[in-house]
């Protein structure tokens, strides 16, 4: 059993509210934990192809003595501000307003204090819990452990890939991606960026008809479209992401799980960037057989199956991370 009750906190602007919802157990708490969820404006649920993975995940962390924290992203939901107008530096700002809550509240009283991160949001929990040597530990799930760079072209074929585009059609694909993610990396001005992308983008549709791009409309709105999509700041965010020495640099135990059948972060590869890492801390790194980016028992992980393929985080899931919280090890029964 569990109790949900929606709070507001300060963040850290003045004047900007979060909104969220602590999930407590009914009975007695032996943990504690902040949610974060992953890329873009997320609500508190990580609501996606009408699942609510963190919703879920935290009513069966309650069931298992954990108490969680999981706010709207600036923007969405009951949240104040502007999640597209914020940058890094405001979002770890942010997390550790949500930390603070957790910490001095009365359900979470006397707890260790955890990060559990989803997809973007492991990122910046490796990141914060560098910052913050209080941080008990840190689970990631889907979570990226290879430079930003490294990721996204994995990530770019896989999508290639999926949507059938053919060798050629794949090799084309990457290569305009290499280029465009080359030039964001290395333009840190953003005006200046901003016109490279949009003159990138407008040499690779010359000559392509409205025809061509269904779905936007028009050729040009469909590169107003890439060009908001590679402008925004994530992007940039992602691709200087060094993952793997906020990892080295913290000094909290870390859970990796994975999906092995994730198309959007690549379980295996992320989990042999993990077994390379050195560091003085604990780490554990499990891919988990059967399941996707939500952690959904599936026979595809292509994004497009997400709202057909049942609830996300389903077993074993909550149950490692719940036993590793409790006790800073996996459950025998998945070593």
């Amino acid at each position: 059993m569990y109790i949900e009750t929606k709070v507001t906190l300060g963040s850290s602007s003045p004047g900007v509210t979060l909104a969220g919802t602590l999930c407590a157990p009914a009975d007695g708490t032996v943990h504690a934990a902040v949610l974060l969820p992953g890329s873009g404006p997320q609500d508190r649920d990580e609501s996606i192809a009408g699942q609510r993975p963190l919703a879920i995940l935290a009513q069966r962390l309650a069931e298992r003595g954990v108490v969680t924290l999981r706010c709207d992203d600036r923007g969405v939901g009951e949240s104040g501000g502007d999640y597209l107008a914020i940058d890094a530096d405001t979002l770890i700002a942010d997390i550790a307003c949500q930390v603070a809550f957790l910490r001095q509240h009365d359900r979470a009283a006397d707890q260790p204090v955890s990060l559990i991160g989803h997809s973007q949001g492991a990122l910046f929990a490796f990141r914060f819990a560098e910052r913050d040597s209080a941080i008990h530990s840190v689970v990631a799930l889907a979570g990226v452990v290879s430079p930003g760079m490294t990721f996204m072209m994995r990530q770019r074929e896989m999508s290639a890939h999926d949507v059938g585009l053919g060798e050629d059609g794949v090799d084309v694909f990457l290569h305009q991606s290499r280029a465009l993610f080359d030039l964001i990396e290395r333009q840190p001005d953003e005006h200046l960026r901003r016109a490279a992308v949009r003159a990138m983008v407008e040499a690779q549709v010359e000559g392509m008809t409205d025809d061509e791009v269904p779905d936007f409309g028009s050729v040009a709105d469909y590169v107003e479209f890439a060009v908001a999509d590679a402008m925004e700041w994530e992007v940039r965010d992602l691709l200087l992401s060094k993952s793997g020495e906020h990892l080295q640099a913290s000094l909290c135990p870390v859970l990796c799980l994975w999906g092995a059948l994730d198309r959007q972060v690549d379980g295996l590869a992320e989990h042999r960037a993990l077994e390379s890492l050195k560091r003085t801390a604990p780490k554990w790194g499990l891919v988990l057989p059967g399941m996707n980016h939500l952690f959904q028992n599936c026979d595809s992980g292509v994004i497009e199956n997400y709202e057909i393929e049942g609830l996300p985080m389903c077993e074993p899931v909550p149950s490692i991370v719940a036993h590793w919280l409790k006790h800073g090890e996996l459950p025998s029964r998945v070593l």
